[in-house]
C-alpha cells in the first residue's frame, strides 16, 4: 500500500524542472512590469535664503536621482536639480532646471537678481556666463522685467553670497531628513554645524576659477 502511494506523488525530474522554470519565468515577468522601485525618485524641500540687505526669501528646490538599479532603494545618482522661487510680484515665480550641474546660491542687486550654478553640461551653459569655459561657477541675471542677462564675464557681477543648502550625508539620511521640509536659516546652521563639510571654498579662490578637485559632483 505504501509503495503504491509513493509511486503515486513521485513526479518525472523533467516536470518538476519544467514547473522552476515557468515559477521563476512567472516572478521576472513580474519584476520587469512591476519593478519593487521606479527607475528615478526626488527629494524636494523648501529652505530659507538670505538675499542683499538681510532680506530672506523662500526657495523651492528639487533633487531628481536615478537608480542604478530598480531592486534597489538608495543606490543611485543625481542626474538633474531644479530650483524655483519668486523674486519680486512683478516677475512672478521662476522655474529653472538643470542638468548634471548644482545650483550654487541666490542673490539681490537692486531690482535684478542672480542665479549661481556649476556643472559641465552643454545643454545648460547658454543660460549665462562662465568661469572656465564651463567647468566652474557660472552665473545668469534675472532683470527686473524678467528677462534674462547674460553677463560677458561670470566675475562682474558678483563674488561671495549665501550658498544654498546642501545635504551632507547619505542618500537615504537626505530624503529622510528633507523630503517635505521646511528649512529655516537656524535650522540649516544647525545642520551644518552637526555635518561640517569636508572641503570648503576659501576666500582666496575668490574672483579665480575654482580648481576641479573643488567641482560640485
Amino acid at each position: 500500500m505504501n509503495d503504491m502511494a509513493n509511486t503515486r506523488t513521485r513526479w518525472p525530474k523533467w516536470l518538476v524542472w519544467l514547473g522552476l522554470v515557468l515559477v521563476g519565468g512567472a516572478g521576472c515577468a513580474l519584476f520587469v512590469d512591476h519593478p519593487p522601485y521606479p527607475l528615478t525618485f526626488n527629494i524636494e524641500w523648501d529652505e530659507e535664503v538670505q538675499v542683499a540687505d538681510k532680506q530672506v526669501i523662500w526657495v523651492h528646490r528639487t533633487e531628481i536621482y536615478q537608480r542604478w538599479s530598480t531592486l534597489s532603494r538608495w543606490d543611485a545618482r543625481k542626474v538633474a536639480e531644479e530650483l524655483s522661487f519668486t523674486p519680486s510680484t512683478s516677475i512672478g515665480q521662476v522655474h529653472y532646471r538643470i542638468d548634471l550641474g548644482a545650483f550654487g546660491g541666490i542673490e539681490r542687486t537692486g531690482p535684478d537678481w542672480v542665479v549661481t550654478y556649476g556643472g559641465t553640461n552643454p545643454n545648460y551653459l547658454h543660460m549665462g556666463s562662465c568661469l572656465m569655459g564651463g567647468h566652474g561657477t557660472c552665473v545668469f541675471v534675472i532683470k527686473a522685467d524678467g528677462k534674462i542677462y547674460k553677463p560677458g564675464n561670470a566675475n562682474e557681477i558678483i563674488d561671495n553670497f549665501h550658498p544654498l543648502f546642501r545635504c551632507r550625508t547619505a542618500i537615504e539620511d537626505c530624503y529622510r531628513r528633507l523630503d517635505g521640509a521646511k528649512l529655516t536659516l537656524s535650522v540649516k546652521d544647525e545642520y551644518y554645524k552637526a555635518n561640517p563639510a569636508l572641503t570648503d571654498f576659501e576666500p582666496r579662490h575668490t574672483g579665480k576659477p575654482f580648481p576641479p578637485s573643488e567641482l560640485s559632483p
